[in-house]
């Protein structure tokens, strides 16, 4: 998995949808942001942090906020409908990473494959799991190709 941040994945693949880049002229790059979250493997909520974090970041890690505080204090996150907080440590925490594009005009489903699988290695690399598709301002659509069928006529009658 790539120790480069979300912000500084997007600037990598925003750099993929320039002009001589495999993603050119089929979509460009939104974002590239984390989803599906999971704690303990179940349905989940991102890591929270709540007013403990800070205290012991303050007291004990001479104000740095960083992992070893999340994994000690546990997450804060509190069900809408106020029942207990999660309680577990960051750790029981995880996402996957996606990279969201918007497409540049109408394909075929054969060249949008093509340009995601250009780059299927680099997502690999850099622990993207999934592509999800962005509608922006315009409304454009993956389909298959046109198939022209020949309506033929037997004219012998």
């Amino acid at each position: 998995m790539s120790t480069l941040t979300n912000e500084q994945l997007t600037e990598k693949y925003k750099r993929f949808a320039e002009q001589g880049g495999p993603l050119y002229n089929v979509f460009t790059v939104q974002d590239v942001m984390d989803g599906n979250y999971k704690v303990d493997g179940m349905r989940g909520h991102p890591f929270t942090i709540g007013s403990k974090h800070v205290a012991e970041a303050a007291d004990h890690y001479g104000g740095i906020l960083g992992r070893e505080v999340c994994e000690k204090i546990p997450c804060e996150h509190q069900d809408r409908r106020y029942g207990p907080k999660c309680g577990r440590p960051l750790s029981s925490h995880t996402s996957d990473r996606i990279l969201l594009v918007n497409l540049c005009r109408d394909l075929e489903n054969k060249e949008a494959t093509d340009a995601l699988l250009a780059i299927k290695g680099e997502l690999e690399k850099d622990g993207i799991s999934g592509v999800g598709f962005a509608c922006r301002f315009k409304k454009f659509k993956i389909a298959e190709p046109k198939v022209e069928v020949e309506n033929k006529v037997d004219k012998s009658e």
